[in-house]
């Protein structure tokens, strides 16, 4: 918590989670990379919350859960992807909210669930598009208000 020098970070291929606040308020970290093939099931709560200066995340495949505010307050976050093939059925409360650069989501055929205020006050979305065939079944109050 609080690394404030830290740039980037290459996350092992031997990492299965995330844990809470792993990560959160590293004010320089600019680039997260994951070591192929990524065996990272899950970003638990708050993993990157306020990390200011981070503009993109590629979430592996792999991963299953990501937690409540995972990436709340990225204020420079401009791009969300998710690798081919995701698993992830769920994007929670917060994970995404409050990232006030980004500009466009693909959520991935895989997610079924996405919880209020998801994508909340993120002000400069402009596109979101669902992979096909979606199995998006249920938006959340205000999850992207």
């Amino acid at each position: 918590e609080e690394c404030k020098q830290l740039k980037s970070i290459l996350i092992p291929s031997s990492v299965q989670t995330i844990k809470t606040c792993a990560f959160c308020r590293c004010l320089s970290l600019i680039i997260i990379l994951f070591q192929e093939p990524s065996n990272l099931i899950e970003i638990e709560l708050s993993a990157f919350q306020e990390c200011e200066e981070l503009k993109t995340i590629r979430i592996p495949s792999s991963v299953k859960i990501i937690g409540i505010q995972a990436f709340f307050r990225c204020s420079n976050l401009i791009i969300i992807s998710f690798q081919e093939q995701s698993i992830i059925t769920t994007i929670d409360w917060c994970v995404f909210a409050e990232c006030k650069k980004l500009k466009f989501i693909l959520i991935p055929s895989s997610v079924q669930i996405i919880r209020r205020e998801a994508f909340y006050q993120c002000s400069s979305l402009t596109s979101i598009s669902f992979q096909e065939p979606s199995n998006l079944k249920e938006i959340g109050r205000y999850a992207f208000g």
